[in-house]
């Protein structure tokens, strides 16, 4: 059996999902699990919406029905059938948005946000199923259990992997979703950001197969960011450990939680293109002839915070683990930590309606100071050219190590 997982960014549109057809034709005779992403940037809108609302802002749904009636029509002769599936999950997100008791922003955000992936798979299965495929639909919540740790769930591995093989046929083809997971009492949670790869990975780690291949609009794994840097190699086989510090650094094709499940069973990973299916893409696996890769990577919309006592004493552990606590309960991740005298400086992205609780929460008792627009650079296996090409006069912070390079720099 094969695992395969296609994203928003490649099913952005109807001409997505025929190329996404035209590679599955490939593996017709053969049994897969599908994992799917919510179509284009439906997950960004729908958080836009939900912050809206929660910012007393009217919300208005028609423009997300509006971008999947248009892809529906484009794919189907006779779209009713699907449309009345969709209209019954749009008419759901609706009475959510009309229902919510705004007690708990992550609670909400999973019961919402998942919609986009499930409106996405009921598609994608339908559309297969019209070209002939024989493959059933199944509810990512029967397959990956969860703490309630809403908006970044932590996987219960042990379940999980109970209810893939319960779940999941290997005579049989399979869609599901990414991202999306269930809690202990039988509520929606979600994975955090690229979890929809990391779904991918549980499965294909639970089923014991032989690789994974994601499919990316990118050719494979890349030595940087084309959207920043002018030079970037296509890296044919990475190590475990380097894919996961290139994934800890910053690299938006892969994440380190995505590794860890694969690692533990020896399970490749294959990233390839999308756009040109045909060529080779990035293998990564025990690979052990890793030589040191360059890797520039750049973290955008960042910020610091500052706080201290409004006392001005020096932080003691208390006030710590304190501040911890609550970074921990807004599921706030952080990407740099500085401490200095009777201050702590972190560096995290601008979530606008997280920064709010957290100032309304750490206000009565810190002093806090907030710099917007910043960028994280990080540059893996560094040289001294490099600390010259890049030293910049708006940074604000670097750090050197062993063989890490980071500047924060104001955009």
């Amino acid at each position: 059996m094969k695992v395969f997982k296609f994203g928003g960014s490649s099913l952005k549109n109807s001409k997505g999902i025929c190329q996404m057809l035209n590679i599955l034709l490939n593996y017709k005779n053969e049994k897969f699990v599908l994992v799917v992403s919510a179509l284009g940037k439906t997950t960004n809108y729908l958080e836009d919406v939900l912050r809206n609302v929660y910012a007393n802002k009217k919300y208005d749904l028609k423009k997300i029905i509006d971008f999947h009636y248009k892809i529906i029509n484009e794919l189907f002769e006779e779209p009713i059938y699907v449309h009345d599936k969709i209209n019954y999950h749009f008419m759901e997100l609706n009475q959510l948005f009309k229902n919510l008791k705004f007690k708990n922003y992550s609670f909400d955000y999973d019961q919402i946000v998942s919609k986009g992936e499930i409106i996405s798979s009921i598609i994608i299965y339908e559309f297969l199923k019209n070209n002939n495929f024989k493959i059933n639909w199944i509810s990512a919540k029967k397959l990956i259990k969860t703490n309630s740790n809403f908006q970044s769930a932590s996987v219960l591995n042990s379940l999980s992997e109970e209810s893939i093989k319960k779940n999941i046929d290997k005579n049989t083809s399979i869609i599901t979703q990414g991202f999306i997971g269930c809690s202990e009492n039988n509520f929606t949670t979600t994975l955090g950001r690229e979890g929809s790869d990391y779904t991918a990975s549980i499965i294909a780690s639970s089923l014991n197969v032989k690789k994974l291949t994601i499919w990316k609009d990118v050719p494979g794994v890349l030595t940087a960011d084309p959207k920043y840097f002018e030079k970037f190699n296509k890296i044919d086989f990475l190590s475990y450990k380097d894919a996961f510090e290139i994934a800890f650094y910053g690299s938006s094709i892969i994440h380190q939680k995505t590794i860890i499940p694969l690692e533990k069973k020896n399970i490749k990973l294959e990233v390839k293109s999308f756009n040109n299916p045909g060529e080779k893409g990035t293998v990564i696996c025990n690979y052990k002839n890793q030589k040191k890769i360059k890797f520039h990577n750049i973290k955008k919309n960042q910020i610091s915070i500052l706080f201290k006592k409004k006392s001005e004493d020096i932080l003691n552990d208390l006030d710590i683990k304190y501040f911890f606590s609550i970074l921990s309960k807004l599921n706030i991740q952080l990407n740099q930590i500085k401490i200095v005298p009777k201050s702590l400086i972190c560096f995290t992205e601008n979530d606008i309606f997280k920064m709010d609780k957290l100032l309304s929460i750490l206000n009565l008792k810190f002093s806090i100071i907030i710099n917007k627009n910043l960028s994280i650079l990080t540059i893996k296996n560094f040289d001294k050219k490099d600390i010259q090409k890049y030293s910049k006069k708006n940074q604000i912070f670097s750090q050197i190590t062993l063989d890490c390079y980071q500047i924060i720099y104001r955009d």
